[in-house]
């Protein structure tokens, strides 16, 4: 019971301070229960609102940091949530905190006494603002490319559908190929990602999917998986078969699908998972085409802290 209460609290403050799906409840368990090692950070009090899980990398031979994707959105007082910040990181034996400021944060919400180093290069991604909008405002701010992809694809019968529980034992045999094929580590492991959509299924008050699969004449043709953190949506994996790809309008239209979803279930914001125009512009021009807005991080920070 207790961990249930913990579960609603924490994802009460991440959805408060608008923060990430990954730094839901739900993703850092998953990450634990698949060996991990993740420290719960966490203020609830009237001085200050963070809840941020940090996960521990000992590929620093010299010191153990904390790594936290996305940020560190807080609200409260700045001097307070630093103070208490450090201090926990003191207890944990963890000397470094390397974050990222992607998408809606900046470097300027670290605490001024914090030293940065700039340690990687930017990265960027694209948001769609869904406030106020309806399916046909949204599908006048796509390109005229991704409209006319968008209605050939209900021409050819193309049907989007929510996956299913055996679906994602599917989805991951076909992810596991793609990575083989292009030759790229998965970025989660397969224990991770069933426990995160075992844990995401059973929530109701925290973080969870929006699953969907194109089909055609009874064949699937691609996966689409993001994850949905009170009003922020982003996309976390998909799959399109190269016949499906190839023709450019099935892929778009199982796109538009998702965020049909989103839209319905009432979220701001639809995060288009990162893009890198510099190495992959084909994947970049794809997500340009419905008129998002690019943001760019501050780069990957690496915060030291003198106790």
């Amino acid at each position: 019971m207790r961990e249930h209460v913990e579960q609603k609290i924490w994802n009460a403050i991440v959805i408060r301070n608008f923060g990430s799906p990954l730094h839901s409840w739900e993703w850092a368990r998953a990450k634990e229960l698949s060996g991990e090692t993740v420290k719960w950070f966490m203020i609830d009090d009237d001085r200050g609102f963070i809840a941020v899980p940090i996960m521990v990398r000992s590929k620093l031979r010299v010191i153990r940091a904390g790594w936290i994707p996305h940020g560190i959105p807080y609200k409260g007082e700045l001097g307070y949530v630093k103070k208490r910040l450090k201090q926990f990181l003191y207890a944990n034996g963890l000397a470094a905190l390397v974050t990222s400021f992607y998408g809606f944060m900046n470097a300027s919400q670290l605490p001024e006494s914090f030293l940065r180093i700039n340690c990687g290069k930017s990265t960027e991604t694209l948001v769609l603002r869904l406030t106020g909008e309806t399916e046909d405002t949204l599908l006048k701010r796509f390109n005229k490319t991704t409209r006319k992809h968008i209605r050939r694809a209900e021409q050819q019968g193309i049907q989007c559908e929510n996956l299913k529980d055996r679906d994602f034992q599917h989805f991951w045999e076909f992810y596991e190929k793609f990575t083989i094929q292009n030759r790229f580590e998965p970025f989660i492991t397969y224990p991770i990602f069933k426990r995160l959509i075992m844990l995401s299924n059973d929530s109701s008050f925290g973080l969870n999917y929006i699953a969907k699969k194109a089909v055609r004449e009874g064949l699937t043709m691609g996966y689409l998986i993001a994850l949905q953190m009170g009003e922020r949506a982003q996309e976390l994996m998909r799959i399109d078969l190269d016949s499906f790809k190839n023709e450019g309008v099935g892929p778009k239209f199982l796109t538009w699908a998702v965020i049909r979803s989103a839209l319905e279930r009432g979220v701001s914001i639809y995060d288009f998972g990162g893009v890198r125009r510099d190495v992959l512009p084909g994947i970049y021009q794809f997500k340009r085409g419905f008129g998002g807005e690019l943001k760019r991080s501050n780069s990957f920070y690496k915060i030291l802290f003198t106790i």
